[in-house]
């Protein structure tokens, strides 16, 4: 609203009083691109790729080879720069549930590793078209 009264400020006929908001709006402007801006970029990446990476419906709760994937294709790297490479790692954690986002990164390499001969899935994309299902979704 600010910048709108700002601009047409001057116009015949228009005249708004905005010089005790310059300063609010300086500081409102500067808080949000260097919090809220970021938060709400963290805050999409994260709940992108979580809800992303869990299968959801007709997987059996006690078998972890199916809660998860691992989302660590390129394209997802934007996203996972502001996550902490949460796609790439968190299925880890529900195989080994003790260890750390941290850990999990430097034990990605042989997790991964061994997922896959388990046969947990990589970059199931065709889970966003399944309603993130493990299986297909049948249409009645």
């Amino acid at each position: 609203m600010f910048h709108t009264a700002d601009y047409f400020n001057g116009a015949p006929g228009f005249y708004a009083e905005t010089h005790g908001l310059s300063a609010w709006v300086a500081l409102m402007n500067t808080l949000v691109v260097v919090l809220i801006a970021p938060n709400v970029l963290r805050s999409f990446c994260l709940h992108f790729i979580t809800s992303n990476i869990h299968y959801y419906g007709d997987v059996d709760p006690k078998n972890v080879i199916t809660q998860t994937q691992v989302l660590n294709n390129p394209w997802f790297w934007p996203l996972q720069l502001f996550c902490a490479n949460f796609g790439s790692t968190h299925g880890i954690h529900h195989f080994v549930v003790g260890e750390p986002f941290y850990v999990r990164q430097i034990t990605a390499r042989h997790a991964h590793q061994a997922m896959r001969e388990m046969g947990v899935r990589f970059n199931d994309v065709a889970s966003f078209f399944r309603a993130n299902r493990w299986g297909v979704v049948e249409t009645p």
